[in-house]
């Protein structure tokens, strides 16, 4: 049997103080294009949570495109690199002290 990335799920458990963040992050390929979800524990109003009929946990989320580029962060510390480190457009002779 060949390994297809094609049938990939990433599932990964969210450590966050943060009690709006997501309990866990599924990763998908689907048809070569990324889709991420973060998906919480379901519940319901009265906030007792939602239980299968083996008495685990249900989660539901919403599967979105992912339309993050991990160049991005790169590219702007690279521009910023650079700006930084650009000679000046000027003399010590331009200094009037």
């Amino acid at each position: 049997m060949s390994y297809d990335n094609e049938k990939q799920v990433i599932i990964s458990k969210i450590v966050s103080d943060n009690p709006k963040a997501p309990a866990l992050r599924v990763d998908v390929l689907i048809n070569g294009v990324k889709h991420t979800a973060g998906v919480w524990a379901w519940e319901r109003k009265d906030g007792t949570k939602i239980l299968d009929k083996a008495g685990n946990g249900k989660y539901i989320g919403k599967l979105e495109v992912d339309t993050y580029e991990a160049n991005q962060d790169q590219q702007g510390i690279v521009e910023v690199n650079k700006a930084l480190n650009a000679k000046a457009d000027f003399t010590d002779d331009d200094i009037p002290f």
